[in-house]
């Protein structure tokens, strides 16, 4: 028998991860396919759960992303078997593990054309519309992923809002000072004034 090349076995390791979960028979069967170690095949599901983790979840961590597929490979059996009472238990475990049962915060702008005009906002509208689009195809995973780059656009839109609130926190206080300057120069006496005057157009101050 000849042997499988490392990308077909990678494919056929994701295939049954995805079938099966991330450990099982499977993983004998595979070696004996593929013409190669049941130690091989183990070194090829870690790979594998690296890029699934990168592709799915970016940082979040290996024991997660396990989870996740084995929890997929219970309710792609629960539904084979039409045992809908699991599989409506599985789809609300799949949500809260995910973070989908809890929506993300509404942006906080109230105009509906800020969006058309604000990049930020423009990319929230289309990341959050792709993220329910997932949701309404049952695509978990893609969904869950959608929701972290969400929760990273709105934390831009929060950092930048903040930003311009300070700065016209700060032009507010620059003209408050400049107008009690002007108030406490106008009630000088006028004597006092026109000599501050000539000393500024001397530059002695």
């Amino acid at each position: 028998m000849s042997k499988m090349t490392r990308a077909k076995r990678l494919q056929a390791v994701e295939v049954a991860m995805r079938e099966h979960g991330y450990s099982g028979s499977w993983m004998t069967t595979l070696a004996k396919q593929a013409g190669v170690s049941t130690k091989t095949i183990y070194r090829d599901r870690d790979v594998v759960v690296g890029y699934l983790r990168d592709e799915m979840l970016g940082t979040r961590e290996d024991r997660r992303t396990r989870f996740l597929l084995d929890l997929d490979a219970d309710l792609r059996q629960a539904q084979t078997d039409r045992r809908w009472a699991p599989v409506a238990t599985l789809r609300n475990l799949q949500a809260r593990v995910t973070g989908l049962d809890v929506p993300p915060p509404e942006p906080e702008a109230d105009q509906p054309e800020a969006a058309d005009t604000d990049p930020l906002l423009a990319h929230l509208r289309d990341v959050r519309g792709l993220r329910r689009d997932a949701q309404s195809r049952g695509s978990m995973v893609a969904a869950a992923r959608l929701l972290e780059q969400e929760a990273l656009a709105l934390a831009s839109i929060r950092e930048r809002d903040a930003q311009e609130a300070a700065q016209r926190a700060q032009v507010a206080s620059t003209d408050e000072v400049l107008a009690e300057a002007k108030a406490a120069i106008a009630a000088m006496p006028t004597a006092l004034r026109d000599a501050l005057r000539a000393a500024l157009d001397d530059g002695k101050i």
